[in-house]
């Protein structure tokens, strides 16, 4: 019989309870929110997501739930056990409930999203299921995770395979079966201080239902200004069906995960300013 979505945080909220009686190891509330100001006449100001979660540990138990108030839906209700060293394998996950899919889990945000919104590289993923999820350390430093949902009645499968390169390259790739196979690869080191460049690579079946896949992919980077200052650029190349945009703006952190941005959108033809904010307490 199906759990329903709903029961998930009266379930996991009286787990909490009942463990709390022996003293969680931590327990934190959290919450972020992203303001984007009126600049035109036809818009008005708006609130993109504001986000409360609590999120808690005891023992190799994790607990999180978040719900968003803009939209007035729950994002994320899921218990986690952990177990360590099970053979060659180590740090295993297992996950139930509402999640952050995993192809979603490698991209930043929201919370610590710096530019003004997402690479179209990300637009043909689920950002939240309804699954079971299972990950794990491999050797060499290799991640891997594989989630099990529902969609539209059917059952899918995502996941994701990363690792760091000895000259500090991070390389990710993940899938979702029937939406797209993504590689995503960052660059560290061994290169000069003023590119932080990120490419991510999306092929995704035609709109049109026609054979063979269309390629999303970004290309972006971002010029430290200072400290707490910078210019991001990304190109968004799109030949699934799409159009090519670009996305140029200054981003200002003032605290953690907390921006100021101002930014200029090809795909929107318009200007953005928004104002993020995030707090996290230790109960």
């Amino acid at each position: 019989m199906r759990l329903k979505l709903f029961l998930l945080p009266l379930i996991l909220l009286a787990m909490c309870l009942s463990i709390q009686a022996s003293e969680l190891d931590s327990l934190n509330l959290y919450g972020f929110a992203n303001l984007q100001a009126k600049l035109y006449e036809d818009e008005d100001n708006k609130i993109l997501w504001s986000r409360l979660g609590l999120k808690g540990y005891q023992n190799n138990l994790f607990f999180r739930f978040e719900y968003d108030a803009a939209s007035n839906n729950l994002k994320t209700s899921y218990l986690q056990a952990g177990l360590q060293d099970f053979g060659p394998m180590s740090d295993i996950k297992v996950s139930f409930g509402r999640l952050l899919s995993p192809p979603a889990a490698l991209y930043p945000g929201p919370a610590d999203l710096q530019m003004s919104r997402w690479p179209v590289s990300l637009d043909p993923y689920l950002i939240n299921i309804n699954g079971a999820s299972v990950g794990f350390g491999l050797p060499l430093g290799l991640e891997m995770e594989t989630t099990c949902f529902t969609k539209n009645g059917k059952s899918e499968l995502a996941g994701y395979l990363s690792g760091v390169a000895p000259d500090g390259m991070t390389w990710s790739l993940f899938y979702e079966t029937g939406a797209a196979t993504s590689v995503i690869i960052g660059f560290k080191d061994r290169i000069p201080w003023f590119l932080n460049p990120s490419i991510g690579l999306s092929w995704v079946p035609y709109p049109d239902g026609s054979s063979g896949a269309g390629l999303k992919a970004h290309f972006s980077n971002y010029l430290p200004l200072s400290e707490s200052l910078r210019l991001y650029t990304q190109y968004d190349l799109d030949r699934a069906g799409g159009d090519d945009d670009y996305l140029v703006g200054l981003t200002w952190q003032y605290a953690v995960n907390s921006f100021v941005k101002v930014y200029y959108d090809d795909k929107t033809e318009q200007a953005s300013l928004q104002a993020s904010y995030y707090f996290n307490y230790t109960i």
